[in-house]
């Protein structure tokens, strides 16, 4: 059985969809798991709703703790032998159960999607790895939260939890400990998930705060991690390309910064960077860092000014 585990924060407009595309699986051997994070619109109404008479359908309802503390009630909460990380706004295409209970015996399976942005569809397609956790830190393939399932034993018994002081990239440092801590690595061609990028969402401030540079403090997390192992260079060189893509971001004059933000940011380059911060540039590595900007800041001109300055180094 899978366990699907969706967190919910004001998602009533999105999570029927969400929740369809979950009944519509070709195979119904799974059970959702959906937490209300205290959401202050009708989201909780809908879930309870969907949830009536349906004994695979368990929704919790907790105060607002974020995203990570909802995912790891989830990984506690959850019977089924392997986990599947969805948002409330995203669509699981109608093989996908199917596709993951024909495999055995992973610890991670990985596998395509297609990302829409601004009525724009790109169709991402992971490719086969002899180390996939190098190839994602040079950015050479491109795994998000609900592209990648996890054999629920191997999560517990590696104690891979999210950060619940972390609000950006908690799914990053999530992934890299995974990829890290994994035997068996499984990665398939076919299309398991719509990832919908939408413009109308919190993270579309584009204000320099603490809570936003948390995203560097994993990333830190993740390279004193990896410091004296093989991978060392590689997530220097991933963690440098963020700190670099927040200092621009930083330069808008759209961005609102507050001081104390600045001041860490600046502590970041300092340690790490000194005056050699660039972007990484690779087959896919532009690629992915301007999406996970345009996911974050939904920010077209910064967007083009990453490639701009890209081309310059």
């Amino acid at each position: 059985m899978v366990s699907i585990i969706i967190p919910c924060y004001n998602a009533e407009e999105t999570i029927r969809a969400t929740l369809r595309s979950v009944y519509e699986q070709s195979c119904q051997d799974f059970e959702i798991i959906a937490i209300n994070d205290g959401s202050t619109d009708g989201t909780l109404k809908i879930l309870e709703e969907e949830a009536h008479g349906k004994e695979n359908f368990k929704v919790i309802d907790i105060p607002n703790c974020g995203v990570s503390n909802a995912r790891n009630i989830g990984i506690n909460e959850a019977q089924g032998e392997y986990l599947y990380f969805l948002d409330s706004d995203d669509r699981i295409l109608p093989e996908l159960i199917e596709n993951i209970q024909k495999e055995r015996d992973f610890d991670l399976l990985i596998f395509g999607y297609i990302q829409t942005s601004k009525d724009r569809n790109f169709l991402i397609r992971p490719v086969p790895c002899a180390d996939y956790l190098k190839s994602y830190l040079e950015s050479r393939i491109k795994i998000v939260m609900c592209s990648i399932v996890f054999r629920t034993a191997f999560v517990r018994q590696h104690k891979i939890l999210f950060d619940t002081n972390t609000a950006y990239s908690e799914d990053r440092e999530f992934i890299i400990k995974s990829l890290l801590y994994a035997n068996d690595i499984k990665q398939r061609d076919y299309i398991g998930f719509h990832y919908i990028i939408r413009g109308n969402s919190a993270m579309s401030r584009t204000d320099l705060t603490l809570k936003r540079l948390t995203s560097l403090d994993a990333l830190e997390r993740c390279y004193k991690l990896l410091e004296h192992t093989d991978y060392s260079s590689a997530m220097l060189a991933y963690f440098k390309t963020s700190i670099y893509l927040i200092d621009r971001m930083s330069k808008l004059r759209s961005t609102t910064i507050h001081p104390e933000a600045q001041e860490h940011l600046d502590q970041f380059k300092d340690r790490y960077c000194g005056n050699n911060i660039k972007l990484r540039l690779n087959r896919y590595g532009l690629y992915t860092f301007a999406m996970d900007i345009a996911y974050n800041l939904r920010n077209s001109s910064l967007v083009r000014s990453f490639k701009t300055n890209a081309s310059n180094h």
